[in-house]
């Protein structure tokens, strides 16, 4: 984690975990509990959580000397520092999430688990503080509005992308209007480029970024090397 953290040219986020001996925050190059960035003009505050059952949900060996703190407090306490220090937009992007299987109501979430956590988390934090979360971890889709905050979430694999728009008033810098999408699937679900043809997405066809796919050709050619490789037959 460590290494790819400092060989990336963007900073990973992450405020809730602590060193279990010093009680001090996980330190590494290149990590932060959040950041601040300017989008077309605006300042948007990021904060990256990971999921309370990180300890549990991966191998021991890999977060021996760590423990995860509640995600609410920790991003409150992020949110507000950004808010401080002039983002008018607040993100938190969670290593924690949901699963649901209904997208025609945001606000219905009767279809989605009962036990959320990003659901929680979001019922947690005071109400305007945080404007949107992107959640992860569940391999779900969410395109819902809890405790007047709108989450996405993507499925699972990079099958799918979600979004979510903010219409931000620039004179007074408060977001006006949020506007959720479900997830939108490059095939239909199960299937995968290049067996189906990505459909268009408004007007326009879905691509590869051809940069994004010189950095992954490596990758895809190694594990496809191995997965051919024979294992013996008795």
């Amino acid at each position: 984690l460590k290494a790819r953290a400092a060989s990336a040219p963007f900073p990973f986020l992450l405020a809730n975990v602590r060193e279990t001996a010093s009680g001090r925050p996980f330190a590494a190059p290149n990590l932060r509990p959040s950041t601040l960035v300017s989008a077309a003009g605006v300042k948007v505050g990021l904060v990256g959580v990971t999921t309370s059952r990180t300890a549990t949900s991966t191998l021991a060996a890999n977060f021996a000397g760590l423990a995860v703190d509640p995600l609410a407090p920790a991003i409150e306490r992020e949110a507000r520092r950004l808010r401080s220090d002039g983002a008018q937009v607040v993100v938190v992007l969670a290593h924690a999430g949901a699963s649901c299987r209904r997208f025609e109501a945001p606000e219905d979430t009767a279809s989605c688990e009962r036990d959320a956590e990003i659901f929680d988390v979001a019922r947690a934090l005071p109400s305007g503080l945080v404007d949107a979360i992107v959640a992860g971890h569940t391999h779900g889709g969410v395109a819902h509005v809890v405790a007047g905050i709108p989450i996405i979430e993507a499925e699972e694999y990079g099958q799918a992308f979600g979004r979510v728009d903010l219409t931000v008033d620039r004179r007074t810098g408060a977001v006006r209007l949020r506007q959720l999408f479900r997830p939108q699937f490059f095939c239909p679900k199960g299937e995968r480029p290049p067996a189906c043809s990505p459909p268009d997405y408004e007007g326009a066809p879905v691509t590869p970024d051809p940069a994004v796919a010189r950095v992954l050709a490596p990758a895809f050619a190694a594990a496809a090397a191995r997965k051919a490789e024979p294992l013996g037959v008795e």
